[in-house]
């Protein structure tokens, strides 16, 4: 957001334009009667339907919008106001929408319970709202997290039922799904014995600073899968992530409990935490690599780089020798350096990490592309981008003669909203919806590393 605009740059696609959205057509859009004043801030981006969220002291207003081009005539697909915006969260594909909210009092244990609203973005039916009585946890993407996936909403927990004494000690995977279509149809839960978590008796109390939870489809076998990284508390442990696959009994097949092994560790993260301010985790399963956004303390100047830490077997050397893993840890850009013969190294540090912006660092990573924004105001947005595909237009190739290569490409975006456009005063006061030239052309600060 910049000032009165909502902008939207798809960096999957290489596009070169932005999609602008003004907010004061928004607020207008919003039913009569409504509390002026309240702000406005992005919710959720997915499958081009962007969800927003309007505050006020006594109405709140959930905004769905369309940037296709199909849906030209109609921008706005939904408007629904909000009894609660408790924690509030929203997922969504091209043709379903479901938001919830930590808002549900339970009268039996006096405890808040997930309520969960789904509509129907074709038909813009709204579906009666579905209450989560056992789904424990309030931190979503650390206790619990939520995910679309094949026709269907799913919810994950990792904490025990507190009033089930005799597994307190131990935790599950807790999953339950509904079908988009037919979402009044009852919620179907996994069954505890099939999705073993940890013993906490046995491997101790968690350091929740570490915690990361999601779900991500297998590229191999399509199937659902819980990527957890966690860490026990002491010294000598280290950070583990575990992959365990989501069961459901209607896909379970013959196979019995006694065939399914407690989840083992994917591998270890040997990031020392002492040395490091670390803003975001992520793990690459494809390339058995786990991320971290990380800013390195071990010099004067502090600095934000990318920690990576990959995982590969070593040959077995024999019949009877066991395969080794080997684990390699690489950061980048490497530590600034007068001494050093790669000077360029400074240049990526400026990229990544302006001086003239301190504040807080936040990032998230999809696969394709890490993204996090430094600084308070004004704000820095940096892109980082692994996927060869990504083209942004523009944007320099590097010229560095190296041994090494890569698809890493880097960007820089400046969110102080005086940057100019091309489109005058004029024309974005009478214009609600419109295409811009991307603001990254006109900042010009970014390399790509690709042949």
């Amino acid at each position: 957001m910049i000032h009165n605009d909502i902008r939207i740059l798809d960096l999957h696609h290489s596009a070169c334009d932005e999609i602008v959205f003004n907010k004061e057509w928004l607020l207008e859009a919003l039913p009569e009667g409504h509390e002026k004043g309240g702000i406005i801030r992005v919710l959720y981006y997915a499958d081009s339907i962007l969800t927003c969220i309007y505050r006020s002291r006594s109405t709140n207003y959930l905004i769905v919008l369309s940037t296709l081009p199909e849906w030209s005539s109609k921008r706005i697909l939904a408007i629904c106001e909000l009894d609660s915006t408790k924690l509030i969260f929203s997922r969504n594909n091209k043709t379903h929408l479901y938001y919830g909210t930590w808002s549900e009092l339970n009268r039996d244990d006096n405890q808040l319970k997930w309520a969960i609203y789904c509509i129907n973005l074709v038909t813009q039916k709204k579906h009666p709202k579905i209450i989560l009585y056992n789904l424990t946890g309030s931190d979503i993407d650390i206790e619990i997290c939520f995910e679309l996936h094949n026709n269907y909403f799913y919810a994950l927990s990792t904490l025990p039922l507190a009033d089930r004494g005799e597994v307190a000690d131990v935790s599950v995977y807790q999953c339950w799904r509904v079908c988009l279509e037919l979402p009044q149809n009852r919620v179907i839960k996994t069954d505890d014995r099939y999705m073993w978590r940890r013993d906490h008796v046995k491997e101790g109390p968690l350091d929740n600073r570490w915690a990361s939870l999601h779900l991500e489809v297998n590229e191999k076998t399509g199937e659902l899968n819980i990527v957890e990284i966690r860490r026990a508390c002491g010294e000598e442990s280290k950070p583990c992530c575990y992959i365990t696959p989501v069961i459901f009994l209607d896909n379970l097949g013959s196979l019995s409990f006694q065939q399914l092994p407690q989840t083992q560790p994917r591998f270890y993260v040997t990031t020392n935490s002492t040395d490091f301010e670390i803003h975001s985790h992520y793990y690459h399963s494809s390339s058995n690599t786990h991320i971290d956004l990380v800013k390195d303390l071990r010099s004067s100047n502090s600095y934000v780089c990318i920690c990576a830490e990959s995982r590969r077997l070593r040959p077995s050397e024999g019949p009877d020798i066991a395969v080794k893993e080997i684990y390699q840890v690489r950061y980048w850009p490497r530590p600034q350096n007068s001494n050093s013969e790669i000077q360029h190294v400074d240049t990526f540090h400026h990229l990544l990490d302006s001086s003239l912006h301190v504040g807080k660092v936040k990032g998230t990573m999809d696969g394709r592309c890490l993204v996090y924004s430094i600084g308070d105001h004004p704000k820095t947005l940096v892109v980082i981008g692994f996927d060869p595909g990504m083209r942004l237009e523009g944007i320099e190739q590097w010229k560095k003669q190296s041994k090494r290569r890569g698809h890493t490409a880097v960007e820089k975006l400046q969110l102080d909203g005086n940057m100019d456009t091309n489109v005058d005063d004029q024309q974005k006061k009478t214009e609600n919806i419109r295409k811009e030239r991307a603001m990254y052309q006109d900042i010009n600060a970014g390399v790509h590393f690709c042949s």
